[in-house]
């Protein structure tokens, strides 16, 4: 009895317009916020990778001729 109940009332609240429209905003902030974090980490990668080469072609530049 309880458990129907209970039912009833979930079921009548993700009916309601409120909660789809909030549950919309949802979705787009989660998305929003995995395209920003995928685009942030990419600049970060693609900077530690210049900065890796630069170190790199600094080390190869100052090695002594023979």
């Amino acid at each position: 009895m309880f458990l129907a109940l209970l039912r009833k009332e979930i079921v009548s609240h993700v009916l309601t317009l409120r909660f789809g429209v909030t549950f919309i905003l949802f979705l787009l902030l989660v998305f929003a916020s995995a395209y920003v974090t995928t685009n942030e980490y990419r600049r970060d990668l693609d900077e530690a990778l210049a900065a890796n080469r630069a170190a790199h072609e600094k080390r190869t530049i100052q090695l002594p001729l023979e």
